[in-house]
């Protein structure tokens, strides 16, 4: 498997206009975001600010983002904390 460097791909998310470009590095389109939902709920997801982790309300689990890859295996997923 041939792949780009982290560079290039960065490069190619942020000249095109269809996808948001995260800090991270992590390239999504925005209608991707907004369709997810949460694997043991079905309920909406929300991305948190810093862009580490999907957050479920309903269910109060959080799913990780590790290597710029959302991990949404439901016995991975980590308690909400109470702000």
């Amino acid at each position: 498997m041939v792949t780009q460097p982290r560079r290039a791909r960065e490069e190619r998310a942020r000249s095109s206009g269809d996808l948001l470009q995260y800090k991270g590095g992590m390239a999504l389109n925005p209608e991707l975001i907004e369709i997810l939902a949460c694997p043991k709920c079905k309920g909406p997801l929300g991305l948190r600010p810093d862009e580490s982790a999907f957050e479920c309300a309903s269910c109060k689990l959080v799913y990780l983002v590790v290597d710029d890859i959302p991990n949404f295996i439901v016995e991975e997923a980590q308690p909400l904390k109470s702000a």
